[in-house]
Formats: structure tokens, C-alpha cells, sequence
């Protein structure tokens, strides 16, 4: 193949050159590596040999790297161009051999997913191209880049693929640096390194279920969700926020809690995960000290901010905004507990109630009462307490295992028992044993003697009911209460009494009567044989100065039935 002769630019942008051979011939220049040619001088039939040429270019002067060439064809052959040596200014260049394109590489994937890219390598000289190495170096630790090539050799003029494979796996998002080197046996040019850029891009979580169950410090969340079922819930459009306690977190509970809890999946565990939930979109942006946040479950989480981080109730948050398409995740590092709303805690929280609370604590029945249940409450209210008589409440909770304990079980009943489920003369059987009357007339609701004030106090593990009195074991419960509605009733006036009270009744037949007055207690503190008493209607006047201040029931007893009336005494 014919070539240059010699090529020589000096200082001022002079060339010359000489070439040998063939019929046609054009002499070009190129200021950019090659992309653009400019031709300066062409021959046709040339015979000479050689054939001379020479000229002033301008342009070249500034210019560090030009490159010449001639191209020639003989007859129909083709066109076939060599490059020779340049020198500027005295210095020579040596036209590099390998050439690649790009010449640096930007390239992008999804987080934990790979991409691939080439790099075309030519032969631009007149011999044969090795690749002798290919090595990366990365300006970090992780490593991310394979590269292949279909051929170790390429032959003038051609040229091969450089295969890239990227793979995301273990970078954080955002870019990535290294250097391609690509070394071989050319001369001019031994090592080509090529920049390269690798582009990681965040990839949005559709759920934040998707979030749980792709960490490895929440299989226990992962694996509770999807037993309660609420990983369909939360995979749902919402928006959620997720508090998410870690494996350590579940790992801390007390020994056998977490197996219990996944026994009933849809029990206390779905609770406790609904508690860990909220149905808003809540960066760590939209958190300040003090915030109460209401939760699924309908309980409220409280938001600290202080020196030492992010809390939830006492759960500090170690990791914030995890987002996902549907609601973002904070990790905790405790389980959040639900507030417990159970019949003791209904009590302990009423100030009507802080004589009953004392009582149940004394007698060791608040952890009783705090358990599964269900359970139905009669609470009775300070003043009913106070009503006692002179000195027995203070007996009684001086020996509270002892009767105290049978009293405050009297007023218990192992049931969930709403208003709307109690009947006029229903029995119902309490934690001790013994029989409670149910009474429903146009006066009220009455459980024994005493008044229901306030219904249907609901809690976690059973309802209370507010009563005006003590309930007594000793009621004599053995003959039924009658429907005052359409029996014999009695009116007792004034009510509260301090030194007389009047009893007014009507008998459906003549019997025989007796006039009782009994203290809560079950002490008849007052009795009168009022004899054979015709039909019809009577007036009792009854002077009971002698009585204490209290609570009493009035019992009118004949041969067939028993009515009990509720009565104040008051001091005079």
C-alpha cells in the first residue's frame, strides 16, 4: 500500500509532502481528529513517482494536532487513505492507531437493577491492533462494571464491541465514577482511559408493605402483617404512615408474648399493628414536639422531639421517610403498646370512683378485673361509699381479702352486659355466687336497690354501669321482684327523710304485713308487724329519728309478695 513519504508542518504552517504511487490521488486535511476533511489538492492519472506537493495553510496555526491524508484509488479498486507523521513546530506526532466511540459513557438504571452499554473500538492504522488489557478503576469500594470484548485482535480498518454490564446491586442511588482502561500494543497510543458515569435512580416502593417485607430488620413485621391480613389493607391506594418496629423491637417483648400474638392473628396482634398506623401521609417534616396523631386503631400515638431524636410514645425513630406511592415508613426501635381501656381503668379514671379503685386495689382484684374478661361492672359512686354506716368502710378495708373481697365481687358479673340487654326481673348471677335482681320500671333502672346513674361504660375487656349504692351480698333475694308496672306498688315521702317518712301502698288482698327497714349492709336496723291488713289502700307514718344518715331499703313484706323501696335518711 502506498504511503506518505514524509510529512512535515514547521513553525509557520508550511507543508510538504510526496506521494508515492497510484492513478488518482486527493491530499486532505482534518483539524478535529478526523470527523471533518478539507481537501487542499488533487491528481488525476498520476504517473510520476513520485508526485510532489506542497502549500501554505493558514489554518493550522494554534492548532496542537492535525491530521493529513491522502486518498487514491487504482482504476476501480476502491479508495484506500493512510495517515503519516506531523510535526509542529518542530515537535513530532504520532497519529494514534485505536480509536473508540464514545469516548466517555453515561449510563443509567433503577436501583437493584443492571444495565448494559458498548463501546466500538476501530483500527485506524496500517497494522494489527491487540487489546492486551482491559482493567476499571472506581473512586469507590463497590464494584460495578464488567466489561467484554467480541475480539482481542482487530484488523486494519475494522473494528469490535466492547460489552458494558452495570449492576446497581449494594450502591446507593445517585452517580457513580470510574475509568475504563483499555490497553494495547499501539504505539502512539498504549493506555485509552474512557470516563464513565453510572447513574443510579431511586426507585419509589409502590406500598409500604413493598418497603417492610424487602428489609431485613422487619421479617417479624412482614411476617405479622401478612397473618393479620392487613398487608392487603396497606397495600391499598391509602396514604399510610407506618411506624415499624425492628426484629429486635418484636424480640424484646416478654417471653411468649409474640407466639401469642400470632396465634390470634386477628386479635390483640391486628390491633397492635393498626396501632402502628395512621391514614395520612406523615413525613418526618410534618412531626412537631407534642403532637398527638389518632391512629387506625382510633388510639392516639404522641410525637416527642427533643436533644436525643424523634420519638413515638417511648419509641425513638432510627430511620425516617421511607417513602413509597402509598405512604411513607419511620422505623422504630420499641413496639408501640395500645393504651388499655379495661373496666379497672374506666374506674381508676372516674373521680366519682376513687373509694371503688382503693377498694379493688386493696383487694387485689384490679388485675383480675384487668384481664380478658368480658365482665360487667356495678360501680358504686363515692357518695354511696360514704353512705355507709359510721365505720365500715374502714373495716372492710382493713381485712380486704375478707368480706370486702365478696362484696366488691358481688357487684361483678363474667359477662358483657349492655343496658339494652337487661329485662325487668332478670337474674343475674355475680363473680360471687350470688343472685342480682334486675328491676326496669318508670322510675329507672335498679340492680337490688340501687339505681343505675349513668350506662354503658364500655372498655377492652367489659362495660360498667354507675350505681347510687352499695350493693349487699345479705339482700334477700330469694322471693322475685314483681313488675311494679302492673302489681302492687309503695311511695315512700319525703325521700330523702331525716326524722319521719311515710309509707303509702295498696294491697290486691287482705294478708298479713311487716314493715322492714335494712341497711346495705343487710342489718335490719328497724322492723314493725303492721298485722291483718284489708284490701285496698294504707298510710304508714313511720318516725325513724333514730336511724343514722344513710342508704336503707324499706321492705314491705305480706303473704305473697315482697316489695323494697330505696330510701335517704338524711341528718336532721
Amino acid at each position: 500500500m502506498s504511503n506518505f513519504e514524509d510529512v512535515n508542518v514547521s513553525f509557520d504552517h508550511y507543508f510538504r509532502t510526496t506521494f508515492l504511487g497510484g492513478s488518482e490521488a486527493s491530499f486532505e486535511y482534518s483539524l478535529d481528529g478526523g470527523a471533518s476533511w478539507t481537501s487542499v489538492n488533487s491528481w488525476s492519472n498520476t504517473t510520476a513517482n513520485p508526485a510532489n506537493f506542497e502549500t501554505m495553510i493558514p489554518e493550522l496555526a494554534g492548532q496542537s494536532m492535525v491530521q493529513f491524508r491522502w486518498t487514491f484509488s487504482i482504476g476501480f479498486v476502491g479508495y484506500y487513505w493512510t495517515v503519516g507523521n506531523i510535526i509542529i513546530d518542530g515537535t513530532l506526532l504520532e497519529i494514534p492507531q485505536m480509536h473508540v466511540d464514545p469516548e466517555s459513557l453515561l449510563v443509567e438504571a433503577d436501583a437493584g437493577e443492571t444495565a448494559e452499554s458498548n463501546i466500538t473500538i476501530s483500527n485506524q492504522g496500517t497494522t494489527l491492533l491487540e487489546l492486551l488489557n482491559i482493567q476499571v478503576d472506581y473512586q469507590e469500594e463497590v464494584e460495578f462494571l464488567t466489561a467484554t470484548a467480541d475480539d482481542e485482535t482487530i484488523e486494519p480498518g475494522e473494528s469490535t464491541s466492547l460489552h458494558l454490564h452495570f449492576d446497581s446491586e449494594g450502591l446507593e442511588p445517585g452517580e457513580h465514577l470510574a475509568t475504563l482502561t483499555i490497553v494495547s500494543n499501539d504505539p502512539n497510543n498504549p493506555e485509552l482511559p474512557i470516563p464513565l458515569t453510572f447513574l443510579v435512580r431511586e426507585v419509589t416502593p409502590e406500598t409500604i408493605v413493598e418497603i417492610v417485607e424487602a428489609s431485613e430488620d422487619h421479617q417479624i413485621l412482614a411476617t405479622a402483617l401478612d397473618a393479620s391480613g392487613l398487608d392487603v389493607f396497606l397495600s391499598g391506594p391509602g396514604p399510610f404512615t407506618l411506624f415499624a418496629p425492628t426484629d429486635v423491637a418484636f424480640n424484646n417483648l416478654p417471653d411468649g408474648l409474640l407466639d401469642d400474638l400470632l396465634d390470634d392473628p386477628t386479635g390483640d396482634l391486628a390491633n397492635i399493628l393498626l396501632y402502628h398506623a395512621i391514614e395520612a401521609s406523615a413525613l418526618s417534616g410534618d412531626l412537631s414536639d407534642g403532637q398527638t396523631i389518632t391512629t387506625i386503631l382510633g388510639d392516639e400515638v404522641i410525637v416527642t422531639i427533643n436533644d436525643d431524636g424523634v420519638f413515638i410514645n417511648d419509641a425513638q425513630v432510627t430511620v425516617a421517610d421511607l417513602e413509597a406511592e402509598n405512604g411513607v415508613v419511620h422505623v422504630i426501635d420499641a413496639v408501640l403498646t395500645p393504651p388499655t381501656n379495661t373496666v379497672v381503668d374506666i374506674i381508676n379514671s372516674s373521680e366519682s370512683h376513687t373509694i371503688l379503685a382503693a377498694a379493688i386495689d386493696a383487694a387485689g382484684l384490679d388485675e383480675v378485673l384487668g384481664g380478658d374478661g368480658p365482665f360487667t361492672v356495678f360501680a358504686p359512686v363515692d357518695n354511696a361509699f360514704d353512705n355507709l354506716p359510721d365505720g365500715l368502710l374502714d373495716d372492710l378495708l382493713d381485712d380486704p381479702a375478707g368480706e370486702l373481697t365478696d362484696i366488691l365481687l358481688y357487684h361483678v358479673v363474667e359477662a358483657h352486659a349492655l343496658s339494652n340487654s337487661l329485662s325487668n326481673g332478670q337474674r343475674i348471677t355475680t363473680l360471687l355466687g350470688n343472685d342480682i335482681f334486675v328491676t326496669i320500671n318508670e322510675e329507672g333502672v335498679f340492680i337490688n336497690d340501687a339505681q343505675v346513674v349513668l350506662a354503658d361504660l364500655e372498655g377492652d375487656n367489659g362495660v360498667v354501669h354507675v350505681i347510687d349504692a352499695v350493693l349487699s351480698p345479705d339482700f334477700d333475694t330469694s322471693i322475685e321482684i314483681i313488675d311494679l308496672s302492673v302489681t302492687p306498688d309503695i311511695q315512700l315521702y319525703p325521700n330523702p327523710a331525716s326524722s319521719n317518712v311515710t309509707l303509702e301502698f295498696t294491697l290486691n288482698q287482705a294478708q298479713n304485713a311487716q314493715l322492714e327497714i335494712v341497711s346495705l349492709t343487710g342489718e335490719t336496723v328497724f322492723f314493725k308487724d303492721l298485722g291483718f291488713l284489708a284490701e285496698g289502700g294504707h298510710l304508714v307514718m313511720q318516725n325513724i329519728a333514730g336511724i343514722n344518715p344513710g342508704l336503707y331499703l324499706v321492705v314491705l313484706s305480706t303473704d305473697s309478695d315482697r316489695m323494697v323501696k330505696r330510701l335517704q335518711v338524711t341528718a336532721r
